[in-house]
């Protein structure tokens, strides 16, 4: 709660420090980067599905071997996402995140959060995905939301890059709406 209302009297002066993604372009992390309003592609193969996003050029890799994650000295921002199908539902489970991003603009997590994720499609253009965050060390229990998405027509990603928007004095990452 701390770190929260910290963020929260940061961000009212115009101070990001605490944001490493607005003031130094580092990867906003999952669940934050599907959150952002530029576009992602999904490419589903055999032995990976990738999330390919608009916004740096980056990408999420949900590992579909059925390999069990060892837990790393340290984790990326993005975290090692393992991931498998029930029926037409893509089941995704995040964890070893690095505890430096921020689930959305202002709240904080620990190196301990798990992100699991159930996709699936609602109709030919709706993408749902329910969102469970389990994070012991921040949060007094889980939390549950659902995020839906609509498919765009395919056309080129533009060229978004943060070190771009930096330089030109604007916010590395649009912030989201509350």
């Amino acid at each position: 709660k701390k770190d929260y209302e910290d963020n929260q009297a940061s961000m009212a002066k115009g101070d990001f420090s605490f944001d490493r993604t607005q003031s130094r372009c580092s990867s906003p992390g999952v669940p934050r980067l599907a959150l952002t309003p530029q576009p992602f592609r999904i490419w589903v193969r055999p032995l990976a599905v990738t999330f390919q996003y608009e916004w740096n050029r980056l990408t999420r890799s949900v590992d579909m071997t059925g390999k069990k994650i060892d837990a790393p000295f340290a984790g990326p921002a993005i975290g090692f996402s393992e991931g498998h199908w029930e029926g037409s539902t893509l089941v995704i489970k995040g964890q070893y995140f690095a505890d430096a991003t921020l689930l959305d603009d202002l709240v904080p997590h620990s190196d301990s959060m798990v992100v699991d994720e159930r996709l699936h499609l609602n109709g030919p253009s709706t993408l749902e995905d329910d969102l469970t965050i389990t994070d012991p060390d921040s949060f007094t229990r889980p939390w549950h939301t659902k995020v839906t998405y609509t498919r765009q027509p395919d056309q080129a990603f533009d060229e978004d890059i943060c070190l771009d928007r930096l330089a030109a004095g604007q916010m590395p990452l649009p912030l989201i709406k509350r």
